[in-house]
């Protein structure tokens, strides 16, 4: 919850070219033993911007987590379910 003004961002993006935007986006993102978003990508959208699939990552990819107990690497997928409110 902390991030979803960069998620808005993106979303808000879309919504300037299509007020009608709508999707779902899935982000499989690796967090690194610091905690860091060391890998992050578009798993799944079905957004008809791609744009907004692309810019969600980018984001993401900035995040810091709590490190992982024990170190190693994270690998998660999360859906960000994006439509006009």
């Amino acid at each position: 919850r902390a991030h979803i003004t960069e998620i808005r961002h993106c979303y808000n993006q879309a919504l300037a070219t299509d007020p009608n935007a709508r999707g779902r986006v899935s982000i499989t993102f690796t967090i690194a033993a610091d905690g860091k978003v060391s890998k992050a990508e578009v798993s799944e959208s079905t957004m008809a911007d791609a744009a907004v699939g692309s810019c969600v990552a980018a984001a993401v990819k900035r995040w810091t987590f709590p490190k992982p107990e024990g170190g190693g690497l994270v690998t998660v997928t999360y859906p960000f379910v994006l439509e006009p409110g």
